[in-house]
């Protein structure tokens, strides 16, 4: 009897033990991140999968309703305010009835997110700007951010399913980037992260990385970040052989877009956008941001793009591409990284925006056929 009592108590000594060093653990972690990040970003703004607690989905992340939040960037060393919306965009409420309203519904993944900015510098706040700038239709254009970082064209797809059709937009644009063909994690352990243990303890998701993530990605010999050293060195600048090199190294990422494999699962994507459009009496066109590398090389190439194009022109979507006018400013700051504008180049791709909806018509079929429907 003493000896069963004697083991009940050791176990119970184990077990508060382990617990106590968890709870050590979980809060040195979260003290860490706070310190060294500045900041608690991804769990105010984020949350992962929204249909299932324990089991990942292609859904992906969201960002969270209403949150808010106030951050000095580390990067930019400004002030951003981020607020999100009872649909989980990046904008304001909006009216359940649309009054001399024209809605623009952007997608997009975190470049048109855009938390390097307040909401009005990114791209889409800019395109509102200039959208209302003179305009004397007694219309008021709203461009919605519906940005989520991390995510691809399936997440676009749901997140316009779920809620942008909620919003009643007239225009839906699909801001694609050239790794939109992967999931939103790029190897298949991380697909663990959206476990019940892994979402709420940070040291837990720290342990996971480190023991699982890590090892596999060595194990393969490949990482989602293993062009990152090639980008770095900027040889590729000058070198086509180097190039194709780190292309073939962000194959995981951006470099997808130069594989053939990759266009099936945007063409079955793009269906579904266009599914949704005809159901609900919206438009659609798509417009595509460049990696770095392809503006600011000395040769040009535009693979991704030409072949976006064609599966754009057999689908009747209006189209912009916008490597060229990227390059045409190539001698200007730019981008932050292979992919994320600067405040110039949030201009400069607001301006083509602008002058894409202005010259393409779309805004003048948008607007008769919203008048059609008012009229039924």
């Amino acid at each position: 009897m003493d000896k069963l009592k004697n083991l009940s108590k050791n176990i119970l000594l184990v077990i508060s033990s382990i617990t106590l060093m968890f709870i050590i653990a979980e809060t040195g972690k979260r003290a860490y991140d706070k310190i060294v990040h500045g900041f608690d970003f991804f769990g105010k703004v984020y949350r992962n999968d929204p249909s299932s607690m324990f089991i990942y989905t292609d859904r992906g992340r969201r960002n969270r309703p209403f949150a808010t939040n106030t951050f000095i960037h580390p990067q930019r060393r400004k002030v951003v305010h981020v607020k999100i919306n009872s649909l989980g965009f990046r904008y304001d409420e909006l009216s359940p009835e649309k009054k001399n309203e024209f809605r623009i519904l952007i997608l997009g993944d975190s470049i048109t997110q855009g938390m390097r900015f307040n909401r009005d510098e990114v791209y889409v706040g800019q395109l509102e700007k200039l959208l209302n700038t003179g305009n004397d239709t007694g219309i008021k254009f709203q461009v919605i951010n519906a940005g989520v970082g991390d995510i691809g064209l399936a997440e676009e797809v749901e997140i316009l399913r779920e809620n942008g059709i909620k919003a009643q937009p007239d225009l839906v644009g699909i801001g694609f980037y050239l790794n939109d063909s992967r999931a939103p994690w790029g190897v298949f352990v991380e697909k663990g992260y959206n476990y019940f243990i892994l979402k709420h303890s940070r040291f837990i998701r720290w342990l996971y990385r480190r023991i699982f993530v890590e090892r596999y990605v060595r194990l393969i010999g490949k990482s989602r970040v293993a062009w990152v050293e090639t980008f770095n060195e900027r040889k590729w600048v000058n070198d086509r052989e180097t190039f194709y090199r780190m292309i073939e190294e962000a194959e995981s990422d951006w470099g997808a877009a130069w594989r053939d494999s990759s266009w099936k699962f945007i063409e079955k994507k793009l269906d579904e956008a266009l599914k949704l459009a005809e159901e609900h009496n919206f438009r659609i066109f798509l417009f595509s941001f460049p990696v770095s590398v392809q503006v600011e090389a000395e040769f040009f190439d535009n693979k991704p793009q030409r072949i976006l194009k064609k599966i754009c022109e057999e689908r009747n979507i209006p189209f912009l591409d916008l490597l060229p006018v990227m390059r045409e400013n190539r001698e200007k700051n730019l981008f932050y990284d292979q992919c994320h504008p600067t405040f110039t180049g949030n201009t400069i791709i607001a301006e083509a925006l602008y002058k894409f909806l202005k010259n393409s018509r779309l805004l003048d079929l948008a607007m008769a056929e919203q008048y059609h429907q008012q009229a039924k």
